[in-house]
């Protein structure tokens, strides 16, 4: 059997369903929490839905598997176009680490344009994004999880224009 995901654009509901051999496909529009294909129905929490997708299909979180697996996430494939960026810079691995975030988790990844001579492309504003992320750990250095995770979130919204692919 395989184990699949699908990302409804209105919900951005991740959900895993099990398909028989056939590998037959169902449409994301037609798919809700609780979906029977076959003989086989699955529902799931969201957290339990990620917890399987993670399980099915994802790689180890590490550098090196951050693209692939943000593809999984995704369902999307941009090609040599956008770049993978890090919403937690890998330069700081080491402070995200210690509050027990695992910054190469596909969660934490974004789409970024990386085309030259477009503007404000990855290349263009990764050194200023890094930048922020700097001046805020080092005005927090004993910031709790939730206190990264709400800066996060933050510093997104300020840079969102510019993940455009």
């Amino acid at each position: 059997m395989k184990i699949r995901k699908f990302c409804t654009s209105s919900a951005a509901i991740l959900m895993a369903v099990v398909f028989g051999m056939s590998g037959q496909a169902a449409s994301a529009s037609s798919l809700t929490s609780e979906t029977t294909v076959g003989v086989t129905t699955v529902a799931a929490t969201p957290g339990q839905v990620t917890a399987l997708v993670a399980a099915a299909e994802y790689r180890p979180y590490t550098s090196a598997n951050f693209r692939y697996n943000l593809i999984q996430r995704t369902g999307y494939d941009p090609g040599s176009r956008c770049q993978t960026h890090h919403a937690m810079p890998q330069i700081y691995n080491e402070y995200f680490g210690a509050k027990g975030i695992l910054i190469h988790d596909p969660s934490f990844g974004l789409w970024w344009v990386s085309s030259a001579g477009v503007a404000n492309n990855h290349s263009d504003l990764s050194a200023a994004y890094n930048r922020d992320w700097k001046r805020w750990i080092d005005q927090n250095p004993n910031a709790t999880k939730a206190t990264v995770l709400q800066f996060n979130a933050a510093i997104k919204a300020v840079y969102a224009g510019f993940y455009r692919c």
